[in-house]
Protein backbone atom coordinates (compact mmCIF):
# COMPACT_ATOMS: atom_id res chain seq x y z
CA UNK A 1 0.00 0.00 0.00
CA UNK A 2 1.33 3.28 -1.24
CA UNK A 3 1.56 6.10 1.99
CA UNK A 4 1.07 8.64 -0.49
CA UNK A 5 -2.40 7.39 -1.61
CA UNK A 6 -3.44 6.51 2.27
CA UNK A 7 -1.80 10.01 4.27
CA UNK A 8 -3.70 13.04 2.83
CA UNK A 9 -1.32 16.17 2.09
CA UNK A 10 -2.76 19.42 4.31
CA UNK A 11 -1.11 19.07 8.01
CA UNK A 12 -0.28 22.11 9.88
CA UNK A 13 1.28 20.63 13.27
CA UNK A 14 3.02 17.62 14.57
CA UNK A 15 2.47 16.47 18.08
CA UNK A 16 3.63 13.21 20.09
CA UNK A 17 1.76 10.44 21.38
CA UNK A 18 3.23 8.21 24.06
CA UNK A 19 1.24 5.38 25.69
CA UNK A 20 -0.38 1.78 25.27
CA UNK A 21 -2.14 0.49 22.32
CA UNK A 22 -5.78 -0.54 23.35
CA UNK A 23 -7.30 -1.33 19.78
CA UNK A 24 -6.56 -1.79 16.23
CA UNK A 25 -9.20 -1.75 13.22
CA UNK A 26 -8.14 -1.79 9.92
CA UNK A 27 -10.28 0.93 7.56
CA UNK A 28 -10.73 -0.45 4.37
CA UNK A 29 -11.47 2.40 1.54
CA UNK A 30 -12.08 0.38 -1.26
CA UNK A 31 -10.39 -3.35 -3.17
CA UNK A 32 -6.90 -1.43 -3.47
CA UNK A 33 -6.91 1.11 -0.41
CA UNK A 34 -7.37 1.13 3.26
CA UNK A 35 -5.64 2.32 6.71
CA UNK A 36 -5.12 1.10 9.89
CA UNK A 37 -6.54 2.80 13.16
CA UNK A 38 -4.14 1.87 16.15
CA UNK A 39 -6.44 3.35 19.55
CA UNK A 40 -3.71 4.67 21.85
CA UNK A 41 -4.22 5.00 25.73
CA UNK A 42 -2.10 7.83 27.48
CA UNK A 43 -1.71 7.79 31.22
CA UNK A 44 -3.56 9.93 33.58
CA UNK A 45 -1.78 13.82 34.21
CA UNK A 46 -2.54 13.24 37.98
CA UNK A 47 -3.95 11.18 40.58
CA UNK A 48 -7.60 12.72 39.55
CA UNK A 49 -7.91 12.90 35.74
CA UNK A 50 -9.26 9.81 33.67
CA UNK A 51 -6.54 8.17 30.59
CA UNK A 52 -7.38 9.69 27.39
CA UNK A 53 -7.35 8.04 23.82
CA UNK A 54 -6.54 8.54 20.64
CA UNK A 55 -6.38 7.41 17.28
CA UNK A 56 -3.38 7.08 15.49
CA UNK A 57 -4.18 6.54 11.30
CA UNK A 58 -1.45 5.19 9.63
CA UNK A 59 -1.11 2.48 6.81
CA UNK A 60 -0.06 -0.07 8.94
CA UNK A 61 -0.66 -0.77 12.57
CA UNK A 62 1.94 0.70 14.76
CA UNK A 63 2.13 -1.89 17.55
CA UNK A 64 -0.10 -4.80 18.90
CA UNK A 65 -2.69 -4.47 21.62
CA UNK A 66 -0.75 -3.93 25.18
CA UNK A 67 2.10 -2.42 23.91
CA UNK A 68 3.68 0.84 24.45
CA UNK A 69 4.21 3.52 21.64
CA UNK A 70 5.99 6.50 21.47
CA UNK A 71 5.12 8.33 18.10
CA UNK A 72 5.26 11.58 15.91
CA UNK A 73 1.97 12.48 14.67
CA UNK A 74 1.02 15.08 11.92
CA UNK A 75 -2.07 16.63 13.30
CA UNK A 76 -4.79 17.49 10.51
CA UNK A 77 -8.23 19.18 10.89
CA UNK A 78 -11.30 17.68 9.52
CA UNK A 79 -15.25 18.60 9.22
CA UNK A 80 -16.89 15.53 10.49
CA UNK A 81 -20.19 16.59 12.95
CA UNK A 82 -20.28 15.26 16.53
CA UNK A 83 -16.97 14.18 16.69
CA UNK A 84 -13.41 15.79 17.56
CA UNK A 85 -12.45 18.05 15.04
CA UNK A 86 -8.89 16.50 14.07
CA UNK A 87 -7.25 13.17 12.78
CA UNK A 88 -3.89 11.91 13.95
CA UNK A 89 -1.83 10.21 11.03
CA UNK A 90 1.36 8.61 11.71
CA UNK A 91 4.09 10.89 10.22
CA UNK A 92 5.82 8.45 8.00
CA UNK A 93 8.59 10.47 6.74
Amino acid sequence: MSVTKTVPSDFFLKTRIKGCVTDVKHIKLNEKQGFYRTFVTVPPVDEYAHPSTFIVNASSPIGLDGQDVDVICLIRSVNIPECYNIQLWLDES
